[in-house]
Order: C-alpha cells, then structure tokens, then sequence
C-alpha cells in the first residue's frame, strides 16, 4: 500500500509562511528613497573637505571646471566653513571663485602661484622681512610665512577685499598678515623695509625705483607676469643681478625674474 504525503518523511506538505509586506512597510521604503534623493539634491556634488576641516560647499551643480570654462558663467560660489579649533574673522563666509579669484583649496593639482611659490620660497630665506604685492587669496602667504619662520615676517598687500577677508580666516599665522592695497602702498613703506619683495601678476605696474629701494642690501625682489620685464632697467641703472626662475613650457603661469641686490654691486645713479 502507498504511503500517504502526510507520511512522507522530510517533505512539506504547506508552503512556509512569507511575511507579507504591508502598505506601511512600502510607504516606508518611499520615505527613505524621497530622503535621499532630497540629500542628493541639497547637497551638489564637489563638496571639499581639507585635511584641516575646512569645507567648501557649492551653491550650484555646476562643476567649478566647467564655471571657469570660456564657455561658463566664469564663476562659481562656495559657502566655507572653518573648524571650531582655528580663530579665523568667521565661522563661515560665502565666497566667489572667478577666473582672476583662484582658491587652492579647490584646485589641489594646479593651485594658483604654483611656481612662483616655488620660486619664491627658493629664493626668499629664512628670518626674511616680506612683502608680497598681489596675494590673491592667501596660499602664497601661508607658504611664505611657513618658510620664514618665526623670526621672519610676511606682510601681504591684496587690492580685492573678499580675497583679504577669506585670507585672513583661512590662513591665520602669527607672523603673517593680510591688508588692503592701496595706490600708496609701496611708496609709503621706509627703504630697506623687507629683504625681500615678491610683485605677482594680480598688481598694476609698479616703479623697479621704489621697489628696488625698498629692499635691504642683501635683498631681493621676485617678480613675476608682466613686472618680469622690470628685471633689465634694475640690471642697467641699479646693478641688480637678475636670473630667470624655471618654469615648466606647458604651466599656464607666466615668467618669474628674480632681481637681486648685492653689497659688492655698485649701482648707477642714472
């Protein structure tokens, strides 16, 4: 005689129980995706966190390469928070990246003044006095002020004010600071007030006379852009020695001179 299925041994004679997904458990699920696509929404992509806390948080979709792109809008706005642990002017602050106001932290792989930093810190020396006409945003400064040391000093002079605010919270350093330039800037500062001098291309033309007596004897001046073509009136009337800094023939930055004043150097009174 044939075994009944109940018989059977190891086979089921009902299904197991599935549990049934209820009209909440669906809603809940809904829920979460409309979160995270609000999420996705509210924050764009390319939000920048630096190793030191410091976050940028885009106000548009846009990608900052595509902003400054010749066929973009040619800017791009960030709201930037500071850690707690830092003193700047501010917690946060909004800022504007343009094609002329250039951020290091947003272009890690071809920050602004790559070489001239190069060259400026090659040539500037440790306990220096340092002047830099045209900091832009700050990085230069910072760098600067890394490499003088505590014994040295960098006064940095910027014409455009959003570039001094958030320089001065971004970069603070005891022995750096971060003012306005004014018409009178260099022509008010003693003679021989800094060793050396660094003029990037973000000034106006600058007189190679008020420059050149501004230095110490040692000094130098670290001219770069359009104030490289200051380097042979300095050669010619005041006897400064002048080399050219290396600069790579794909960079998009423009030449650095260094012009430098030597004691044994005797000047022309022309």
């Amino acid at each position: 005689m044939k075994p009944s299925r109940s018989a059977q041994p190891n086979q089921r004679i009902w299904p197991s129980k599935r549990r049934t997904r209820t009209i909440a458990d669906r809603a809940a699920d809904a829920l979460a995706r409309w979160r995270d696509a609000l999420a996705a929404f509210a924050s764009p992509p390319g939000v920048i966190t630096t190793d030191d806390a410091v976050t940028y948080r885009p106000l548009s979709r846009i990608t900052l390469a595509k902003a400054l792109a010749p066929e973009g809008p040619g800017q791009l706005e960030f709201v930037v928070t500071f850690p707690a642990n830092t003193p700047p002017t501010r917690a946060a602050m909004r800022i504007r990246a343009t094609r002329d106001r250039r951020f290091a932290d947003l272009e890690p792989e071809d920050p602004p003044f790559r070489h001239l930093t190069a060259a400026a810190i090659e040539t500037v020396r440790p306990g220096d006095r340092v002047v830099i006409l045209g900091a832009g945003t700050g990085a230069l400064t910072a760098a600067l002020a890394e490499h003088v040391g505590p014994s040295g000093a960098v006064t940095a002079f910027e014409t455009d004010a959003q570039s001094v605010a958030f320089a001065r919270a971004r970069y603070p350093a005891p022995n750096a600071a971060h003012e306005r330039l004014g018409r009178s800037t260099v022509t008010a500062e003693p003679a021989g007030a800094a060793e050396s001098i660094v003029v990037t291309p973000l000034v106006p033309p600058q007189s190679p006379t008020d420059l050149w007596h501004r230095i110490t004897s040692p000094g130098r001046l670290v001219l770069a852009g359009p104030h490289a073509a200051l380097a042979e009136p300095l050669r010619t009337h005041h006897g400064a020695t002048v080399r050219s800094a290396s600069i790579p023939p794909e960079s998009r930055e423009s030449p650095v001179v260094i012009a430098e004043k030597r004691p044994d150097r005797v000047a022309s009174t022309r």
